[in-house]
């Protein structure tokens, strides 16, 4: 049985594949002792060209050995022999892998020359001109060498120098393709930002599953604050990206190199983050004042009892697209220690908000002690601003005076809101009442909806 010998000498590594993969090993053995000892005759020289094999310095050199006895017959008095990839599974513990940072492995090839355009200048591994780039010069490659059916066929009887390969097969390295994304503005594109891909394939943005929340960006760079509305392969957009694209096709392996390495995505962005909601549970969990939430069922909130605090005391500036679906049965408290100058289901409805085509139904609100003056009730906002967007929304229930409310604190209390602008809401569904009935505050509520509360008169 043949013995698998590795030589190391200096920065030369030697892997003997043959038939039967033992594991022996030799060091510092010359070449042409393994030919005279072993019968090891020829030599197939694996250059990293500038990638490094698994566990090993930079700078390695992986030299297979081979004996031709054991090889076919190729006629003429030559023999066929099966060469093994470096990382090829039949080498046991012994597979080396090869790797490049920044770069994947387009196969092995016979042979490399110096990558120029056509007047002669010498390019890099993106196609760019190496003295504009600064990069270093790339090659271009011939004969890529199919492991599963390629052999190399040899003159058994030939005798090889020490430092000569029957063949040297040379790793072919293209650049991790880069994704240059650009946000449609007006007329014309912004580049927003570039996208390493580490493979072979762009995986484009989904909303995953059946009643998805969110989208998942896979290979797309997230935005904070924005939303992607698609992604186009062309700056006219008739082209979606959809699904996963492999760019295999944009790899030329009969040279070994990337036609299209830098790829142009054309999208379009909305801002705030986008939502799906089919329950109340993942309206709770997705409650963000940036929040997109396109509403596709009836939401009953009786089985929470509490209102997001991001929502109730925060200024929200996102969407609520109900297409005709309500929310009900909602409670929310305002806190004692809560200093939020503006309290209602939403805090305040700033200039970009808006909510269109839904019912809150049955809406509790609680104001209780306040520890801060210059406070803001309402039952849907403390306050709404001219420029907030309120189409269709209707409100109904009750805001909620706890017996301890503070009077010493100033404020503003309206049914609806209580400062700003109502947009036409009808506010005839809510009230304003005292959380016990032997409470001793008095209020008092005028027509166009604002709150008095009051101590009782001696």
């Amino acid at each position: 049985m043949k013995k698998k010998i590795i030589i190391f000498v200096g920065i030369i590594m030697l892997l003997a594949s043959v038939m039967t993969l033992a594991a022996c090993s030799q060091w510092g053995a010359p070449y042409s002792q393994l030919a005279e000892e072993d019968g090891y005759s020829v030599k197939v020289h694996f250059d990293s060209n500038g990638g490094m094999f698994a566990g090993s310095p930079t700078g390695i050199k992986v030299v297979d050995v081979y004996s031709t006895e054991s090889g076919s017959d190729a006629g003429n008095g030559q023999k066929s022999v099966s060469i093994l990839a470096p990382n090829d599974e039949k080498r046991g513990n012994r597979a080396m892998e090869v790797s490049n940072d920044g770069y994947f492995l387009a196969g092995w090839y016979k042979e490399r020359a110096p990558r120029v355009d056509e007047n002669g200048n010498a390019l890099d591994a993106w196609g760019e001109l190496t003295s504009v780039s600064g990069r270093d010069q790339a090659y271009t490659y011939a004969g890529k060498w199919d492991f599963a059916n390629d052999k190399l066929t040899v003159d058994p009887n030939k005798t090889y120098a020490d430092d000569e390969y029957a063949l040297t097969l040379y790793a072919a390295w293209i650049p991790f393709f880069e994704f240059e994304v650009y946000e449609k503005n007006g007329d014309s594109f912004v580049k927003l930002d570039a996208l390493s891909v580490t493979g072979l394939e762009y995986k484009s943005p989904e909303w995953v599953g059946e009643n998805a929340v969110q989208i998942s960006m896979n290979s797309m760079p997230k935005r904070q604050g924005y939303t992607l509305v698609g992604a186009y392969t062309d700056a006219e957009m008739t082209t979606e990206m959809k699904g996963t694209f492999d760019y295999k096709t944009q790899i030329n392996y009969e040279k070994g190199i990337a036609t299209q390495p830098k790829i142009a995505i054309y999208t379009v962005w909305e801002e705030g983050n986008r939502y799906n909601i089919y329950t109340a549970k993942q309206f709770m969990d997705n409650a963000d004042v940036n929040g997109i939430y396109e509403i596709h069922a009836d939401l009953d909130f009786s089985a929470i009892s509490y209102w997001p605090p991001v929502l109730s005391k925060g200024t929200f500036q996102g969407k609520i697209i109900g297409n005709g679906h309500k929310f009900s049965n909602i409670t929310a408290t305002q806190a004692d220690a809560d200093n939020s100058i503006y309290c209602g289901l939403f805090g305040r409805l700033a200039e970009k908000a808006e909510i269109s085509d839904i019912t809150f139904e049955n809406v509790n609100f609680t104001i209780r002690g306040s520890r801060k003056p210059d406070f803001n009730y309402g039952l849907l906002a403390g306050a709404i601003t001219d420029e907030a967007k309120l189409e269709n929304v209707s409100i109904s229930g009750n805001l909620i005076v706890s017996s301890d409310f503070n009077l010493s604190s100033s404020c503003e209390i309206g049914l609806l809101c209580a400062t700003g602008n109502t947009h036409g809401i009808d506010i005839s569904g809510i009230n304003c009442i005292k959380d016990k009935e032997e409470s001793t505050l008095v209020i008092t509520v005028n027509e166009d909806g604002k709150v008095e509360v009051s101590a009782p008169i001696a």
